[in-house]
């Protein structure tokens, strides 16, 4: 048994994903990575965990990434590095079917309400201290006090 579980996998015939050419290699990365998911949601929706219901009801599954990809393509049909990035939730405690916030035209992530999920004028920046703040909540943990100031995305949470 585990609380926490990092799992790596470096892409189809180990080309791994920190790619800076031809970007449409990616899009196997994407549907390998896709097929993975569904088939790890599908079995953790019918096995048994310790309080005897699915797995499902007692793990939640992040999926994210320290940096992001820039949302044009540089010389060489790739894409570099860029700051902004997203992640994936999926499981007991998050809310299902919800997408939270957005990127301007240059890729950059609007000011998000954290109570509705919706970009706002007056929201936040989201900061992956936000993403923390969030799966501490799921876990019912505290939050450090230097995260005081990142608020939960509670729009994510079920």
């Amino acid at each position: 048994l585990s609380r926490c579980a990092m799992v790596k996998y470096e892409g189809r015939y180990s080309a791994g994903w920190d790619t800076h050419s031809d970007n449409a290699f990616q899009s196997y990365h994407f549907m390998d990575l896709f097929d993975h998911l569904e088939v790890l949601m599908q079995t953790l929706s019918t096995e048994t965990g310790l309080s005897g219901s699915p797995l499902i009801d007692e793990i939640t599954v992040v999926v994210f990434s320290e940096m992001g990809r820039s949302p044009l393509l540089n010389s060489f049909d790739g894409k570099d590095h860029f700051t902004t990035t997203s992640a994936m939730i999926m499981g007991s405690g998050v809310r299902g079917d919800t997408m939270i916030g957005e990127t301007d035209e240059y890729g950059v992530g609007e000011p998000v309400d954290l109570e509705s999920g919706l970009t706002n004028s007056s929201g936040v920046a989201l900061d992956a201290r936000h993403l923390g703040a969030t799966l501490l909540a799921l876990g019912d943990a505290p939050r450090p006090e230097e995260m005081d100031s990142y608020e939960p995305i509670s729009a994510a949470l079920d």
